[in-house]
């Protein structure tokens, strides 16, 4: 008989609905590993792994079949299991091997805001997901003080990730509960002079310059719908979070602030973190690394509702290519710039305020997004003296000629 393979390493996925299981899944899949700062999980896309879904064990579990057999119908480096239920199970039958349980963990109003935008891309409507009363309690009460000691399995390590933000992040099993279940409280953001670049709006309740209000609350007319009941957003660029803080304000389910500079990050974690907002940011690179895309809920083909870029699209090295990724995931995209007239981005536009920026024109907008089968929905000008940007409103067509 042919001898057992052993994996160098199993890796025992933990994590409640919507701790972001499937995402990893996907994420391992497409190589995206500059979204997760886990070391063993980067060591298994880079070594070589084999995923096991939940369903596959079970099936195991009901033929009465060794989960040693496992390794031998798909030999990998490391063996990735999604199984929540039998970890002492798997650890004992791969006692020969090092294991380690990798547990992914958000704060409860992050899993509640998954699982309401679980539901509405399920199907629900947005109200009577709102109505549910069961959504919240499941996440409050996912994990209790003694988190750590429940998960615990003899001859395992155990690893905790947060997943609230990208990139993923290890954590201590001393941080746990903070992270889990931190104290309310009213975070510090009265000080616009040191804190920030824009004026924000939370709870309807405007913080920051209050001189620049009528100004912001023009631009978020323009760029924003009046109503974004259910809706997921995502904004590339997005500062202190101001315009995602605000379309929760309006009704959004979900929303994924990106963002390279920290300081900004900070502002709108403590934010997120003080006042229960249903808010992630991601510290990406654009230029360097993809965007996240929302298809992680439900492995299915889901698109975000609403993608903002705004003041962004001429700040980067390449700005058809992070345009075309961002119309590749989303249903609507807006994008607000300077502009020129002609048929390709440029600088050194005559009369420009700016003259050392990249310039984008109207018909280069059009055509790239008609390539992605968006079309131009609307043109608006901004709320700028003297007028001197854009913004565009673009609309996803899908197969059927109609708008999904």
């Amino acid at each position: 008989m042919p001898e057992s393979h052993t994996p160098k390493r199993v890796v025992i996925l933990r994590g409640t609905m919507c701790s972001g299981k499937t995402t990893l899944e996907n994420m391992m899949q497409r190589g995206d590993m500059h979204l997760c700062d886990c070391e063993i999980l980067r060591e298994a896309v880079a070594d070589g792994y084999y995923y096991a879904m939940v369903n596959e064990i079970d099936a195991m579990l009901q033929a009465g079949t060794d989960f040693r057999e496992l390794a031998d119908r798909h030999p990998a480096h490391t063996l990735v299991v999604d199984s929540c239920v039998h970890a002492q199970a798997i650890a004992e039958a791969f006692a020969d091997t090092e294991v380690v349980q990798v547990c992914l963990v958000a704060p409860w109003y992050i899993i509640a805001a998954r699982r309401r935008l679980r539901m509405i891309l399920m199907g629900t409507k947005p109200a009577a997901v709102e109505a549910d009363p069961h959504y919240a309690r499941y996440a409050m009460e996912y994990a209790g003080p003694n988190y750590a000691q429940e998960l615990a399995v003899a001859g395992t390590d155990l690893i905790f990730v947060n997943t609230a933000d990208y990139p993923w992040k290890v954590i201590e099993a001393s941080e746990l509960q903070a992270m889990l279940n931190p104290l309310f409280a009213w975070p510090l953001i009265e000080d616009p002079t040191q804190l920030y670049q824009q004026t924000l709006r939370i709870w309807k309740h405007w913080y920051g310059n209050i001189g620049r209000v009528p100004f912001e609350e023009a631009r978020q007319n323009v760029v924003l719908p009046e109503c974004c009941d259910g809706m997921s957003v995502m904004d590339v660029g997005g500062s202190e979070g101001g315009f995602c803080f605000e379309a929760i304000n309006r009704g959004a389910t979900y929303a994924l602030n990106v963002e390279i500079r920290e300081p900004q990050l900070a502002l709108a974690r403590t934010i997120r973190d003080g006042m229960r907002q249903p808010l992630s940011v991601a510290n990406i690179n654009v230029d360097e690394h993809g965007l996240p895309s929302l298809n992680d809920f439900d492995g299915a083909t889901r698109r975000w509702d609403l993608t903002l870029m705004l003041n962004i699209l001429h700040r980067v090295k390449d700005p058809e290519k992070t345009f075309r990724q961002a119309l590749a995931i989303s249903r609507e995209v807006v994008v607000e710039a300077p502009f020129c007239i002609g048929e390709e981005p440029r600088k050194g536009v005559e009369g420009s305020k700016y003259p050392e920026t990249t310039h984008l024109p109207p018909l280069w907008i059009q055509t790239i997004a008609e390539s992605m089968r968006f079309e131009l929905s609307s043109i608006a000008l901004g709320p700028y003296v003297p007028q001197q940007r854009l913004v565009y409103h673009l609309k996803w067509r899908n197969g059927n000629n109609g708008y999904s």
